[in-house]
């Protein structure tokens, strides 16, 4: 196996250059989110209060932004998204390289905390993707699945593929990419309807998982095309189930909530970080 093209040394800094560019965070927040991350006996309040100040800068101008102004929008989806690489791209690099200077490394740091903090007041909680540092392997089992063909071919392999700047800008022009085909796809049958892209697509998604969790359909995946499948007439009566089943859970879940004393809702939201979303919106 040959490198086909090399990895970019140079990276990290200027993903580092970028992130600081857009006056999002300061080097002494860095720093100050790096000693309660270092500091065994801080609590997580500590850090999350350290995050604030970077966390109230993004939501000033991400609330105009996604009404008003979508350029304005690309930059900080943009940002949010390098932030994920920025992270990567030092995990990689540090490994071979000596970077001279622990802002790299306090950096990393700060980029991934802001990056999930963001996501939580921003996307409800819910993760756009699932890395694999959102995972710890407790247990594993081998299990024969299937037999495949892999249909190798003769002559030779693909060379790998280094880590660039001009890599990760075609990936996150492919994210931004899916994420506006997934909206127009969905804004073709909800269109008409006053709710936000997020929830429409949030609800869709939310459809889609619990169908696909369905036995019958997982068999019928395995053994039929994709056009015979959406043909067939048990799809039709999971995506059926599954959209009352998905009503009545939301009445019930609303029913409950408003029967709650004020005093148990009030203490609800706090438990979901009401003052803290409250402070960054």
């Amino acid at each position: 196996m040959r490198i086909e093209t090399d990895s970019d040394p140079d990276l990290v800094a200027k993903q580092m250059a970028k992130l600081d560019a857009a006056n999002i965070y300061t080097p002494a927040e860095v720093d100050r989110v790096w000693a309660a991350w270092s500091d065994r006996n801080a609590k997580r309040g500590a850090l999350t209060s350290a995050l604030v100040p970077a966390v109230e800068r993004f939501t000033n101008r991400w609330s105009p932004a996604v009404y008003d102004d979508a350029a304005a929008r690309d930059e900080l989806d943009e940002f949010r998204s390098l932030l994920g690489q920025y992270t990567k791209s030092y995990a990689f690099f540090s490994q071979i390289l000596n970077f001279g200077d622990t802002y790299y490394l306090k950096l990393s740091v700060f980029a991934d905390l802001l990056a999930r903090l963001l996501r939580e007041q921003l996307d409800d909680g819910e993760r756009e993707t699932v890395t694999a540092d959102d995972v710890v392997l407790t247990h594993y089992r081998l299990e024969k699945q299937r037999d495949e063909d892999l249909q190798l071919e003769d002559g030779e392999a693909r060379g790998l593929q280094g880590r660039t700047e001009a890599g990760m800008t075609r990936q996150q022009e492919r994210e931004r990419a899916a994420r506006a085909e997934l909206v127009e796809k969905v804004n073709r049958f909800l269109g008409g309807l006053d709710a936000s892209d997020e929830h429409k697509v949030s609800a869709v998604e939310l459809l889609v998982r619990e169908a696909a969790e369905n036995t019958d359909l997982q068999q019928q995946a395995r053994n039929n095309t994709r056009a015979d499948f959406s043909h067939s007439p048990q799809v039709r009566l999971v995506l059926e189930d599954s959209v009352w089943n998905q009503n009545r859970q939301s009445e019930a879940i609303a029913k409950r909530l408003q029967e709650l004393p004020p005093t148990d809702l009030v203490e609800l939201a706090m438990a979901f970080d009401l003052w803290e979303r409250s402070r960054a919106g």
